[in-house]
């Protein structure tokens, strides 16, 4: 099966100037997990999800400084620059992570490899640059319960 058969179609994005309270009042409205982000043209710059929501919210790791010669080192984490990015976001831009987005062609074996090795959900799905659809968890969700329950019988 290919995501083309699982993803949904009609899809709710949002203006990366959105505020963040604008992007919230979208997600809690439509019940979804994640937005794709458009550009002033139209274009798919990133995915605000409930995960980057939360992470704003939530206490960042503060990087240490280390002094050498009179200078002030940042010792920043892996993800400490992208946790202050967040904390501080006022719009969607600041807020939105960068999602890889998928063919509706691709087999969804290997998209539920790319959600949980990437630990991304939902994710884009984009044919010749163009934004057709979004597939998360609950469309692969859906999949495994028609499955099961066909076996089932």
């Amino acid at each position: 099966m290919n995501v083309g058969d699982i993803m949904s179609k009609d899809v709710v994005t949002v203006q990366a100037d959105e505020s963040v309270a604008q992007v919230v009042r979208t997600l809690l409205d439509a019940g979804l997990s994640g937005v794709p982000v458009l550009d002033e043209g139209g274009a798919m710059v990133g995915m605000v999800t409930q995960h980057d929501v939360v992470t704003k919210h939530a206490h960042p790791h503060v990087p240490l400084y280390l002094g050498i010669l009179g200078t002030a080192v940042p010792l920043f984490g892996s993800d400490s620059e992208e946790e202050l990015r967040r904390v501080l976001a006022v719009s969607a831009r600041d807020l939105m992570s960068h999602v890889p987005a998928v063919s509706r062609t691709m087999d969804v074996t290997d998209l539920a490899d790319l959600m949980v090795n990437k630990s991304v959900n939902p994710v884009p799905v984009v044919d010749d640059g163009e934004l057709v659809g979004v597939v998360s968890y609950s469309d692969v969700l859906r999949l495994v319960l028609t499955e099961e329950s066909d076996g089932g019988d």
